[in-house]
């Protein structure tokens, strides 16, 4: 928990305006109880990536060439070390 000058327990929290079919799909298709547990590896995983590399990361998702289900199926089709190397 972090803690606030002033507030301890505070808890951060961040608030993004989605369209309303998103929402629904959200509220349909993650349970309440995981959704903490599943959107904030997400945002880390993301800010890792923004520290890495600024521009990259972010014009990426800006044009809709990295998205999440891209990384996923990526990972699916390459395994979790990535694409395998040629053997000779």
């Amino acid at each position: 928990m972090t803690e606030r000058k002033g507030k301890p327990g505070w808890v951060p929290r961040i608030y993004v305006e989605v369209t309303p079919e998103d929402y629904q799909r959200y509220s349909d298709l993650i349970p309440h109880g995981a959704r903490a547990k599943i959107l904030s590896p997400l945002i880390a995983s993301f800010l890792d990536l923004v520290e890495q590399n600024p521009e990259f990361a972010l014009g990426a998702v800006l044009s809709g060439k990295l998205t999440a289900k891209h990384v996923i199926e990526r990972g699916l089709k390459h395994g979790p070390h990535g694409p395998k190397a040629k053997s000779d």
